[in-house]
Parts: C-alpha cells; sequence; structure tokens
C-alpha cells in the first residue's frame, strides 16, 4: 500500500454498512497501527521493512487482543473526549456503548485486512506466513500490484462516499 491511510478507508465501508457490528474507530487504529513498526528500522539506517507484526501469525492472535485492550480502556477512560471526536468526524456518539467482541472482532479485520492487501504489494514481507515460510510466496507480479491499487482506490471513494453520506444523515 502506498499509503496507510488507505489501509482504514478500504475497510470503513463495513462500519457504515453494519455500524453495530463494526467500530470505527477500531477499524482505522487496527488497519494503520502496524505500519508504524516499520519507523524503528529508519532510525538506525536500515531500509524501512516489514517485520513480525505484519505476519498471519501476530494479527490472528495478539495484535488484535492487545489493540482491542488499549481502545477498550481508551474508550473508558477518555470517553467524552472520544465522543466529542465522533461528533467532530460525524460518527454516532451514541455508539460508544461498545463490548469488547465488537471492539476485537473489529480490530481483527482491520489487522487481517491490512496483511491480506499488503501480501500482495510488498515482494520483502518476508515474515508474512512466519514461522513457516521466511518469504512472500503471494506477491506475483506488478500487474497483481496494479489491480490491489486499483481496487484500494475505489473502495477508498467508496468509503468516502458512505462517509459524506453519513455526514449530512447525522447533520439533519
Amino acid at each position: 500500500m502506498p499509503f496507510t491511510l488507505l489501509h482504514a478507508l478500504v475497510v470503513l465501508p463495513l462500519h457504515f454498512k453494519a455500524p453495530n457490528k463494526f467500530e470505527v474507530f477500531s477499524i482505522v487504529i487496527s488497519s494503520m497501527f502496524m505500519d508504524l513498526e516499520m519507523f524503528p528500522f529508519g532510525l538506525d539506517g536500515q531500509p524501512f521493512g516489514h517485520g513480525i507484526f505484519h505476519s498471519y501469525l501476530m494479527v490472528l492472535t495478539l495484535y488484535p487482543l492487545v489493540i482491542s485492550i488499549a481502545i477498550y480502556i481508551l474508550f473508558k477512560v477518555f470517553r467524552s473526549a472520544v465522543t466529542k471526536i465522533y461528533t467532530l468526524f460525524s460518527f454516532n456518539p451514541k455508539s460508544l456503548n461498545l463490548k469488547f467482541t465488537q471492539i476485537f472482532f473489529s480490530c481483527l479485520i482491520g489487522g487481517v485486512s491490512h496483511i491480506f492487501l499488503d501480501m500482495f504489494t510488498h515482494q520483502g514481507s518476508s515474515y508474512l506466513l512466519y514461522p513457516f515460510v521466511i518469504v512472500n510466496p503471494f506477491y506475483i507480479n506488478s500487474f497483481v500490484d496494479i489491480g490491489v491499487y486499483l481496487l484500494t482506490i475505489v473502495l477508498s471513494v467508496y468509503s468516502l462516499r458512505l462517509w459524506n453520506s453519513n455526514r449530512h444523515q447525522t447533520m439533519i
């Protein structure tokens, strides 16, 4: 993926189509947060790369659990600030009566979607199937790469249209 924000926009339609099942903040954070692991590489002069967080092992186990707990605590401790942010972005703050399972499921989907998109666009994702395979067997060629980028653009535009539509309904 060329831009981390697009990871969130790709899966955000799930929230707009089923807001009682998919929590927006959890989807956004979980689909983008794992890219932060690339920054320590650049600090010591190494090229940016994907590490263990960009693996199905991590994204199906520890990653959604840790992110879910952090988001759940954030919602409980900073409830009024989160409500203001939801209102600012025209999301329904009444939906903040969340269950942990809803947050966890949204984080799981956000993380898995990130890995799924990256596996077709990053040849150097050596941790993808860690510990079983130390190469990315899903990177085929640049034509698949282009297809994933086009799909990403289409879904991102669709997300923005749904969000805009949601904003107008919230204002009425």
